[in-house]
């Protein structure tokens, strides 16, 4: 992977609490928990993939980690966070989008795609029209100046 990497996933909540408390192998102490950035949990009813399941509809717990050194050769919580979802839980329950500094790094694991994870590429440039607008107030105008407010604001073009 490559130097920093942000990696989001997906599992069904009734397993979080378990990877939460995974120990790094590597520091006393830590766990998986106190890698995580985010995370949240999406009801069955709000996800495509039940519609089509053969299985009993379940909450989803959604995650991010940012910022970490996503390598498998130096053991400790990285390879204990994927040893766990790997052999905890049923393949098609689970998706991780790994996203590195260059494009080769990124990587797709579990079914990410069956829970709408999507890797998307966007760049915002200011001016495009249908790049989103900053909403401005204008600042209230002194009607008791002595100027007219035209020449006012012709000064300051």
């Amino acid at each position: 992977m490559g130097y920093r990497s942000s990696v989001y996933f997906v599992l069904p909540d009734s397993y979080w609490q378990g990877l939460m408390d995974i120990e790094n192998p590597n520091l006393q102490g830590e766990t998986v928990g106190d890698w995580i950035d985010d995370d949240w949990v999406v009801e069955p009813d709000n996800l495509d993939y039940w519609r089509y399941a053969n299985q009993t509809p379940t909450p989803m717990h959604f995650g991010e980690i940012h910022g970490i050194k996503w390598y498998r050769e130096a053991g400790g919580v990285v390879t204990a966070f994927e040893n766990y979802i790997t052999k905890n839980v049923p393949e098609e329950l689970w998706g991780m989008v790994i996203i590195g500094e260059e494009p080769e790094d990124n990587e797709f694991l579990g079914m990410p795609y069956e829970f709408d994870m999507y890797l998307e590429r966007n760049v915002n440039m200011p001016g495009r029209p249908d790049a989103p607008k900053k909403e401005v107030e204008p600042e209230p105008i002194d009607p008791n100046l002595p100027v007219p407010i035209n020449w006012l604001r012709s000064l300051l073009k």
